[in-house]
């Protein structure tokens, strides 16, 4: 095109100590070199002053294929391993990181961005379908981050868009893993205001062994921190994990936080994001967030929709449509929040589908919710429905402990309606409980809230079935008080 610069060979790495680029509102095609990589203690500043275009960089690409040594490469259109001060009105599409072996390691850090120390500010930016892809036959294929794998530290990120990018690990073997589609963050990121991220997909298959992906939109690794998350939209994101004869692991449609604080969402939306898991055996956990060891300070003013957990394996467990929570987890606060249609579907042999909504499973650390209020649960639902034994506990929350303990403090001004637990078998015993809650862990308070048109509905061809609680099921848990 007539305002493309195209280029014959790679950037060479930036090295003076401070560098602007203002591409004017010229794109950049990359022609399938590799990108721009600013050298550690030196500064860039990616910028397009244009008034009336914004820049695209595009094709850039790192490829690595057939490796015979354990093998790592980082984002094909920008490493930063310095100090980046802008990122501005500029679009990164169609870039891509790809390694492969036959017998060893391979690891991909991101397609467009991988930030190894500091980036200031990313403002008025779009990262529209980067791919990040890793394959081998008999060890490993690690991929984190489609579009971002953040490292270091992220100042400010506002007024983005991620949509179609793909973070994608297959292996014949041995582990196959894929995380954070649109963001991979093991460091540090402050500020996340006015963002969409969309149709964002993580996949990942595997033969044999075992496989695992999550967080299609945003990955949160252990010790990582995000500030404030304001005004942002998480709309359509999937994880999908296949295997012919492996343990399939799925968590978090759109967000993973394993082992991270978040200290706020706010004006968050989670629409119609999905995690799926086609394999022998294996765990879904959270259609749109799940959590470990993490904690959240607050969750206000948001909306959990057609957010949905989809199982096809047998014996192992789905829950949590909307957000799962796991040991050492702790929300402080929900405040008016809807969580409406999200579901748990399984079906299979064996089909175990627990919360709808919520799913708080405490096995070797406590999980905490301090307040829920001024919330909505309506029309969520679970179906378990299988050959053998099946159940469904918990149209919108299920809680339960094992060696730790599972809290939820305050339930206030919240209302349950038309939430669903279905359990249906054919030869075997279906259990439903808690058309709303099911709960085997401990409760301390419920005030001023409706039950309304919440059921627990269980049926078997031949065998026995079970339901409990329309409204609540406590099973081997306290409430301690209800009122009003």
């Amino acid at each position: 095109m007539e305002n493309d610069i195209i280029l014959s060979s790679n950037i060479p790495t930036i090295v003076p100590i401070q560098t602007t680029i203002d591409f004017n509102g010229y794109d950049i095609n990359g022609n399938n070199f590799v990108g721009f990589e600013v050298a550690d203690s030196n500064v860039l500043s990616l910028e397009n002053f244009s008034e009336n275009n914004i820049s695209n960089i595009t094709n850039f690409k790192i490829e690595k294929l057939n490796q015979t040594e354990d093998t790592k490469i980082y984002a094909g259109a920008l490493n930063n391993l310095g100090e980046m001060d802008n990122i501005t009105n500029i679009s990164f599409s169609n870039n891509v990181s790809k390694v492969s072996s036959d017998t060893k390691n391979v690891t991909a850090y991101g397609s467009v961005i991988y930030n190894n120390n500091q980036i200031l500010n990313l403002d008025n930016v779009a990262f529209v379908a980067n791919f990040a892809y890793t394959s081998n036959k008999d060890t490993h294929a690690y991929t984190y981050g489609g579009a971002i794998a953040n490292i270091g530290e992220i100042k400010n990120i506002s007024n983005a868009v991620f949509e179609n990018n793909i973070a994608s690990a297959v292996s014949t073997e041995d582990w196959a893993n894929a995380y954070g589609a649109g963001i991979y963050n093991e460091g540090k990121i402050d500020s996340l205001n006015n963002i969409t991220l969309k149709n964002n997909e993580v996949t990942v298959f595997l033969n044999r062994g075992w496989t695992g992906g999550g967080g299609a939109a945003l990955y949160n690794d252990y010790d990582s921190k995000i500030g404030t998350m304001e005004q942002i939209v998480f709309e359509g994101n999937t994880v999908t994990v296949e295997s012919d004869s492996a343990t399939g692991l799925a968590k978090g449609g759109a967000v993973l936080n394993y082992g991270s604080y978040i200290e706020k969402m706010n004006e968050t939306s989670f629409i119609n994001n999905k995690i799926m898991v086609d394999s022998n055996n294996g765990e879904a956990f959270g259609g749109a967030i799940y959590n470990y060891a993490t904690t959240i300070s607050d969750i206000t003013n948001s909306t959990f929709k057609n957010n949905q957990v989809i199982a096809n394996f047998s014996g192992w467990t789905a829950s949590g449509g909307a957000i799962h929570n796991q040991d050492g987890t702790i929300i402080e606060n929900i405040n008016n929040v809807i969580f409406e249609n999200n579901a748990v579907i399984q079906e299979a042999n064996y089909a175990h589908t627990y919360g709808a909504a919520i799913s708080n499973e405490a096995v070797d650390g406590n999980v905490y919710i301090e307040n829920i209020s001024q919330t909505a649960f309506n029309n969520n639902y679970l179906l378990a429905k299988a050959t053998n034994s099946s159940k469904a506990f918990g149209g919108a929350i299920y809680s339960i402990y094992y060696d730790a303990n599972a809290i939820i403090s305050n339930i206030d001004s919240v209302t349950f309606n038309g939430n669903q637990a279905t359990a249906e078998s054919v030869d075997d015993i279906a259990s439903a409980a808690g058309g709303a809650i099911s709960n085997a862990a401990n409760i301390s308070k419920i005030t001023n809230t409706t039950f309304e048109n919440n059921l627990a509905i269980a049926s078997s061809e031949y065998g026995e079935a079970y339901a409990y609680g329309g409204a609540i099921s406590n099973s081997e848990g306290t409430i301690y008080n209800i009122e009003n």
